[in-house]
This record gives structure tokens, C-alpha cells and sequence, in this order.
């Protein structure tokens, strides 16, 4: 008797296919180019694998460990060293992100936006694999829009971060919205009354509450009184418009309104006069305003005067002075400040008086032709009472 004892046979040349991350740690296994480092030609062994990276994460040349079991009808005629490892990568899954969003925000004259990433969707990422986006967003420029683009830079972190080939959302939108500015300041000049609402505007001391330091907006206005009437305080309507590189990222509150004074026309009255009289012991006088004269009334205005007038005395005179008393009327009366005609010129001529009632007395002969005369019963017709 004597033995037969197994032949050494050392199995090689197993390969393990690369693959896709797939959060598992399974090989494919190739034993189609196995060499059998011994096997004596004509015998029939055959090797079977399979295979398991030594963990799920992706790395290139990672070890593939082994096992093998083996048939073939010679298959006991050896003893075999199995091949323990190989070597194949596995390589990051594709994974794309989406779904981050931007807040809207008032203009504030920075181009930052404020992202979240709550509702970040992961298209790809295998469940129970841990990848979580952190994410920043700048819009596009400073200025007001709505759908505005926002770039956004990301970055990732989690255990399973380095398993994936992360395909960034490079944009969202959102809207920057105009930031209330209300304006004041705007005056309006005092004038004259002219028979018009114009007002003469100032917008050099506007103030634009809510303005940003550096942007540029700028208001013109015009105005307009309610009436034409001259007062003090009175109300001047604006209208303004905007300009500057700025304005549009602004809703504006208008200033609606200012005050300002109408103040009276100056208006010089002239051409009343005065009639002549008979003297009649008093000093009033008849006066006439129909051909009066008003320097610097407006056209279409309506003054009217009234006067009363007063001799100086109740004496007989050429060219003696009245005093006038003046009152006026009429719809734009009030517009004017008016300087009044203070005197008039007028006669008072002499009064007819007749004497009758002197008396001679009767004498006798002296060869003279004095006579004694009696006024004790003069009679003076036209002669006022209290007159001397």
C-alpha cells in the first residue's frame, strides 16, 4: 500500500468588476481568467467566487476580498491555495441637487440674499445615506425686480458626502422689493397776488426719509395755490416727479402739500373829485368816484370806491381842499392793499345876499344934503341863519 497525497495547486487571476457606489459592499466577480498554478493538463478543476469590498465607500483599488469554493471531477486530487484578495474601485453615484430657495427682501442696496436649503431635494442619494447642503446666494445686482436670478455657492457635508458626484443647483430666484421712501421738505415762495394759483417751488431742502446713503433720487415739484384770493398760510398743492440712479428701487410717498402767503397787490386809487358849491355855511362836500383811476389793479378784477369828502373850512375859496374818506368794494377787494386818494380840490363860491330896509330920516332945510340914515330895519335875503 502506499499513498497518493493531493497535489499543490495555487489559484490566481480573479478579477472583481468596478462599480457605482450603491451604499453595499458586493463585488462582481470574473473567475473566466483564473490561472491554475499547478493543475496537471488534462484534470478538471474549476474555481467559484464571490466577492466583498472590505467597505461600501468609494475609493479606487480597493480590496476585493475573496471567497471560492471549487468543483471539477479532479477537484480532490488537489490541494488548493485559494486567491484571497483582487483589487477594483468604486466610483461616486451622481447626485443632483435642487429645491433651495431664496427670501424675498426690501432693497437695502446689497446684492446678499438669504438662502435656505429646507426644502433641498437630493435626486440620487440612496436611503439612509447622510448628504446635507449648505448653500449662499448672491442676486444678480443691487436693484429692484421680482423673479430676480440669486447665484448660489454650495457646499456639502455628511457621512456620505465623498460616496457622490454632487451636481450643484447653481441659481434660484427671488424678488427685491422698492423700500419706502417719503419725501418732505419741499417749499413754496410767498408772491404777490397776480390773479393766478402759480406757486414758485423749492425742492432745496428736501428730505428723503428712508434713503440709503449713496443712491441718488431727486424730486422736482410744482405747485399750485387752491385760489387765487390773497391770505396768509395758504395751502400750495404739489405734484412731483422722480429722477436719479436710484429711483426705481424706491415706492415713494409724495409730500402733498406746503404753505405759502398771497400778499396783497399794491393798487393806488386817484381821479375822485370834488363839486363846486355855493356857499351854504357847512363843509361837506359832493364827491364823484365815477372817473376814478386804479393803478395796478389786473385786468378783470373788480375794485370799486365809495368816498365822502369835507372842505377844510366852510369858507368861500378857490380851490380849497377836500378830505376824502374812502371805502371800497368788490369780488377781489382783498387781493390789493390799496393806497387811498386823500384829498380832492373844489370851490365854495359866495352866496347872493340882498339888503333892503334902510331907512333915511326927514329933515329941515340946512343946505346940506347929508341925510340920517336907519339901518335898525335892514332886511338881508339870501342871508344864512348865524351868519354875522
Amino acid at each position: 500500500t502506499a499513498d497518493i497525497t493531493p497535489k499543490a495547486l495555487t489559484v490566481s487571476g480573479v478579477t472583481a468588476a468596478s462599480k457605482v457606489y450603491d451604499q453595499g459592499t458586493n463585488a462582481t466577480v470574473d473567475t473566466s481568467g483564473a490561472v491554475y498554478t499547478g493543475l496537471i493538463g488534462g484534470d478538471v478543476v474549476n474555481v467559484s467566487t464571490t466577492g466583498a469590498f472590505t467597505d461600501k465607500n468609494v475609493a479606487n483599488g480597493k480590496t476585493v476580498n475573496l471567497s471560492s469554493s471549487y468543483i471539477g471531477a479532479d477537484v480532490g486530487n488537489y490541494s488548493i491555495t485559494s486567491q484571497a484578495t483582487t483589487t477594483a474601485d468604486i466610483t461616486p453615484k451622481a447626485l443632483t441637487v435642487s429645491g433651495v430657495t431664496a427670501a424675498n427682501k426690501v432693497y437695502d442696496q446689497g446684492t446678499g440674499a438669504t438662502v435656505s436649503t429646507a426644502g433641498a431635494v437630493y435626486t440620487g442619494l440612496i436611503g439612509g445615506d447622510v448628504v446635507s447642503v449648505s448653500a449662499t446666494g448672491s442676486f444678480t445686482d443691487k436693484n429692484v425686480a421680482n423673479g430676480k436670478t440669486v447665484n448660489l455657492s454650495s457646499s456639502y457635508t455628511g457621512a456620505d458626502v465623498g460616496n457622490y458626484t454632487i451636481t450643484n443647483q447653481a441659481t434660484t430666484t427671488a424678488d427685491i422689493t422698492p423700500k419706502a421712501l417719503t419725501v418732505s421738505g419741499v417749499t413754496a415762495a410767498n408772491k404777490v397776488y397776480d390773479q393766478g394759483t402759480g406757486a414758485t417751488v423749492s425742492t432745496a431742502g428736501a428730505v428723503y426719509a428712508g434713503l440709503i446713503g449713496g443712491d441718488v433720487v431727486t424730486v422736482s415739484a410744482t405747485g399750485v395755490f387752491t385760489d387765487k384770493n390773497a391770505a396768509n398760510g395758504k395751502t400750495v398743492n404739489l405734484s412731483s416727479s422722480y429722477t436719479g440712479a436710484d429711483v426705481g428701487n424706491y415706492t415713494i410717498t409724495n409730500q402733498a402739500t406746503t404753505t405759502a402767503d398771497i400778499t396783497p397787490k399794491a393798487l393806488t386809487v386817484s381821479g375822485v373829485t370834488a363839486a363846486n358849491k355855493v356857499y351854504d355855511q357847512g363843509t361837506g362836500a359832493m364827491v364823484n368816484s365815477t372817473g376814478a383811476v386804479y393803478t395796478g389793479l389786473i385786468g378783470g378784477d373788480v375794485v370799486t370806491v365809495s368816498a365822502t369828502g369835507a372842505f377844510t373850512d366852510k369858507n368861500v375859496a378857490n380851490g380849497k381842499t377836500v378830505n376824502l374818506i374812502s371805502s371800497y368794494a368788490g369780488a377781489d377787494v382783498g387781493n390789493y392793499a390799496i393806497t387811498n386818494q386823500a384829498t380832492a380840490t373844489a370851490d365854495i363860491t359866495p352866496k347872493a345876499l340882498s339888503i333892503s330896509g334902510i331907512s333915511a330920516a326927514n329933515k329941515v332945510y340946512d343946505q346940506g344934503t347929508g341925510a340920517t340914515v336907519n339901518t335898525t330895519g335892514a332886511v338881508y335875503t339870501g342871508l344864512i341863519g348865524g351868519d354875522a
